[in-house]
């Protein structure tokens, strides 16, 4: 049927009048139904919905994937031979994910740093994902309005506001959807033209996206299941194989390639404090977690509202009827239902949606204790969802109902997208929203706090971080920045308080090094300089690579009449400085 499908329209039989337009709505209404008139029509609205993101700042962690990259070459090809964040001073982290890296660098160095050029780019990636799904519906649906329909409901759904808005997402996430989208379609390219080179393309493509984030190497599988399905019984299981073992063999060089890469991260992280190779961990926690996350993800799939960068996180250690029987049950009828609806069309689209949705969504459900939900995990599981949609309304209704109930969807998607997207303006608008979205997280209140002294709100800032010490009172970060706030202040008794409060409570290791330093800078600003060394010495031991530790060390030193050890320390900071312009 897809075949005869392609050669139709190829010869110009397939009939792409909307049913019930020809003749009735006049000359125009025919003129605006037609799919290229339709198509760029939808261009011109996803390019209004996010234009204003060009007038945005940098938000989150976009300057340090930004100013990791570089501009240099050596820094931009960098990204291939190590982790993502990884800079001359420590460590990265245990996402390899080269692309991104040079796609941001390549920018920078054509371009400059202004946070404009990044935002064009990510609405450019966003139009482009938009029309790869469109041309892959076209081959899933036989239908180019009904493909039109759920590329579009895909690319207005509220849950893009994070991959597009945000550069770091935009890096990733969009991005890597090209790629999946773009090896789906060579992918079918080939089985309707038999031709080797869309095969090739497709395991290239698929490669590419490895290299942008890792879970999307679930998209052989994703291959397999529809070659499965749409291939004789006497030959299905030869085909798939067959089909498989080139995309096998790209993984198994990517899986090689990264731990190589990765492989010195973990030998320095215990000194630097950086996070370690990803291992994923698997324990009844993560089965008692499941069926709420899953439930997390379909209501913000159903009822996408009230976005934001953070959520609180769902652990569930112990099994109860609301948190773990009740969402349990609910799975439960929901795949009855689809079993049975299923069994009832027959229909290969439909079993390929329904894998697309549970191979992109899983990894991030499986793993919900140690992996916390955010919106951009539902990039490309959205799809099935819009997709599955714009069939139902395509070929369940009347033609006049089919298009009231598509525009409705159309405008409250496109106005629930602008009010989500305004969040990721600024630093102060993105973090006062996951504030209020999620309560009971701590990395809103610190970020908070210090963006309120940045902007001279004192009051604000020591509000925010009293509400915070009251909900934790052992939470490391909130001292800390309550500890700068002090020193700033010249509190210096009040800041050693808070910044040894911070260094005892951290367990991570992630803020002792900039507690011991501030302990070291405190106590030789009191002349009490055989402390400032101590102090200086355990920050350095922590962090041997953060530039100035040395330097207030030598100071220390230097206040204790140890003028050789002082010069030694000096010499230290120097030597640091100079390895660190050379590594970058």
């Amino acid at each position: 049927m897809q075949q005869q499908f392609l050669a139709e329209q190829k010869q110009g039989k397939l009939s792409t009048d909307a049913p019930g337009t020809s003749g009735k709505g006049g000359v125009a209404l025919d003129f605006l139904m037609r799919p290229a008139v339709l198509l760029r029509i939808c261009f011109i609205l996803l390019t209004a919905l996010y234009i204003r993101t060009i007038t945005f700042d940098f938000v989150y962690d976009d300057l340090t994937i930004i100013l990791g990259a570089g501009t240099e070459w050596k820094s931009i090809f960098g990204g291939f031979v190590h982790g993502l964040f990884q800079t001359a001073e420590g460590a990265g982290s245990s996402y390899y994910r080269p692309l991104p890296v040079f796609y941001i660098g390549t920018i920078q160095h054509l371009v400059g740093s202004a946070p404009a050029w990044f935002h064009i780019a990510a609405i450019l990636i966003h139009l482009s994902v938009f029309y790869l799904a469109y041309v892959l519906g076209k081959y899933l649906f036989c239908d180019e309005r009904v493909a039109l329909l759920a590329a579009l409901l895909f690319a207005l759904h509220p849950t893009k506001a994070e991959p597009v808005a945000w550069i770091g997402s935009s890096a990733c996430d969009g991005l890597g959807a090209i790629f999946f989208f773009g090896c789906l379609v060579c992918y079918f390219k080939w089985r309707e033209s038999n031709a080797k080179t869309y095969l090739g393309a497709a395991i290239l493509l698929y490669g590419a996206a490895l290299l942008t984030k890792e879970t999307l190497a679930v998209l052989p599988a994703l291959i397999g299941v529809y070659e499965w399905i749409s291939t004789p019984k006497t030959e299905r299981l030869r085909r798939t194989l067959l089909l498989l073992i080139p995309f096998g063999v790209m993984l198994a060089a990517f899986v090689t390639v990264r731990h190589f890469a990765l492989a010195p991260d973990v030998i320095t992280a215990p000194s630097t404090g950086a996070t370690t190779y990803l291992r994923p961990t698997f324990s009844v926690v993560n089965l008692w977690s499941a069926p709420l996350a899953c439930w997390w993800f379909v209501r913000h799939l159903v009822f996408p509202t009230g976005l934001s960068v953070m959520y609180d996180p769902i652990i569930v250690d112990a099994p109860t009827f609301m948190n773990f029987v009740l969402p349990a049950l609910g799975l439960i009828a929901v795949c009855v239902l689809l079993w049975w609806r299923w069994k009832r069309s027959d229909s290969r689209t439909f079993s390929f949606l329904l894998v697309w949705f549970l191979l992109t969504l899983g990894p991030y459900v499986v793993l919900a204790p140690m992996v916390q939900q955010h919106d951009r995990y539902l990039h490309l599981a959205s799809y099935s969802f819009c997709a599955a949609l714009a069939w139902w309304i395509a070929g369940n209704a009347k033609s006049s109902l089919r298009y009231g109930v598509g525009i409705a969807l159309v405008v409250l998607f496109a106005v629930n997208t602008w009010h989500e997207v305004g969040f990721w303006e600024t630093e102060l608008t993105l973090w006062q929203r996951a504030e209020k979205i999620a309560p009971l997280l701590i990395e809103p209140r610190f970020m908070l706090a210090d963006l309120y002294v940045q902007s001279g709100n004192r009051a604000a800032a020591d509000k925010t971080l009293d509400e915070g010490l009251r909900l934790h009172p052992n939470s490391p970060t909130l001292w800390r920045s309550r500890a700068l706030m002090l020193y700033g202040d010249k509190n210096l008794p009040a800041a050693k308080s808070s910044f040894q409060k911070a260094f005892e409570a951290d367990n991570s290791g992630k803020v002792k090094p900039l507690c011991a330093f501030y302990l070291g800078k405190i106590a030789t600003e009191q002349d009490d300089f055989v402390s400032a060394e101590t102090w200086l010495r355990t920050a350095i031991q922590l962090a041997p690579r953060a530039v100035g530790y040395h330097s207030a060390l030598a100071t220390a030193l230097y206040g204790q009449g140890r003028v050789d050890d002082g010069m030694l320390e000096e010499k230290a900071e120097f030597e640091l400085a100079k390895r660190l312009r050379r590594t970058n």
